[in-house]
């Protein structure tokens, strides 16, 4: 099974998932990194608040994180 930074990675990083299929979506290190931080407080089971600017991609951050960490063998 892949790490949670090795899918992560797959999904935002540049020329990966979101750039594939979404025109016009652009790869954000700031959001990258929001994501392993969502990963880490749901796998955790920690409490994470972020704040980011308009066009952070702060929704893609936590619902294809949120469903990542759901979609693998991670005991919640």
């Amino acid at each position: 099974m892949q790490t949670q930074v090795t899918t992560l990675a797959h999904i935002f990083g540049c020329e990966r998932l979101l750039t594939q299929r979404l025109p016009g979506f652009s790869h954000r290190a700031s959001q990258q990194a929001m994501a392993q931080d969502i990963a880490h407080a749901i796998e955790s089971r920690e409490t994470l608040i972020c704040e980011a600017g308009t066009g952070t991609g702060k929704t893609f951050a936590y619902l294809a994180t949120a469903h990542t960490v759901r979609t693998q063998d991670i005991d919640l």
